[in-house]
């Protein structure tokens, strides 16, 4: 396991809140005692490409 993990949201759901999302990753790095990296992509597309690639362990 890294030691880092990356965490992906679909653009759709992030564009009407991306505030919220960042809480909800400082919230699960908290409860979890983990490194987790919150980047939103811009486009479904992108995203799907790094999620296939294994960019991403939680999405």
């Amino acid at each position: 396991m890294t030691s880092r993990l990356h965490f992906s949201v679909c653009p759709h759901d992030t564009a009407k809140n991306v505030a919220g999302w960042f809480l909800i990753n400082t919230y699960l790095q908290r409860r979890l005692d983990l490194a987790i990296h919150f980047e939103p992509c811009d486009n479904v597309n992108d995203e799907r490409e790094q999620v296939l690639a294994g960019g991403y362990e939680l999405v």
